[in-house]
């Protein structure tokens, strides 16, 4: 079942990890909640043993997809498996803001998800065709009257065919702070605390496996996952 906020499901993340005996911290955020609360993004692992494989489970780097990846992290709690062997970290909420906020982004409209570049990577940067469509995208005022959005979408579609569109939009861009899929001009908080804690969360590790949870692209009710291996 799925959680009803963020904050039902960090209460409910807290409540399984104790019920195992497992320990977890909480790493507050500066951005507040809807009504001023405290965000955090909260960490907890099965064991203390350093030497062990480590398999790390992530949820809500998007925000609102918190809700299906604090789901399974939740259900895996419940679930009592026999995790001898393998050391498993799992990160409640990697967007706190955006999962409180029900909304894709941070504070400061960065998408996370394009926010962690390779090293020397610069910030900079948009898509083919991203600036064009800008103005279409994010008006600088509220829509009139006389706005004709849906004939100027159409318009913009005849001109550059649907996947090109998509691939403008989606792709990420590093050059329109107030636009769709802003990567940042520099690594964000969610970045920053993973930079800082990271490294001990898997210190001593032999081998790490990494699953970062989605829910927004697809087909509805199919499952899909992506991983990180080194």
């Amino acid at each position: 079942m799925l959680p009803s906020s963020y904050f039902v499901a960090r209460e409910d993340f807290r409540t399984a990890a104790d019920s195992r005996s497992w320990q977890w911290s909480a790493l507050p955020i500066s951005s507040r909640g809807p009504a001023n609360e405290e965000l955090t993004i909260d960490v907890a692992w099965s064991t203390d043993q350093r030497d062990l494989p480590t398999l790390i489970i992530s949820s809500g780097l998007h925000g609102v997809e918190g809700f299906f990846g604090a789901a399974l992290q939740i259900a895996l709690l419940h679930a009592n498996a026999d995790l001898r062997g393998v050391r498993l970290v799992l990160i409640h909420a990697l967007n706190p803001y955006g999962f409180a906020h029900v909304r894709r982004f941070d504070a400061d409209n960065i998408d996370p998800n394009r926010n962690f570049l390779l090293p020397g990577e610069p910030f900079a940067g948009a898509p083919d065709g991203y600036a064009e469509l800008d103005a279409l995208l994010n008006p600088r005022s509220p829509q009139s009257r006389w706005d004709w959005f849906q004939l100027r979408a159409a318009y913009a579609v005849l001109r550059h065919g649907m996947p090109r569109l998509k691939q403008a939009i989606a792709a990420g861009q590093y050059e329109f702070p107030q636009g769709l899929f802003f990567g940042g001009k520099q690594p964000g908080e969610t970045q920053q605390l993973l930079l800082a804690h990271l490294p001990d969360w898997v210190a001593g590790a032999p081998r790490v496996v990494h699953f970062d949870l989605h829910s927004g692209l697809g087909r509805r009710a199919r499952r899909s996952c992506s991983s990180i291996r080194r």
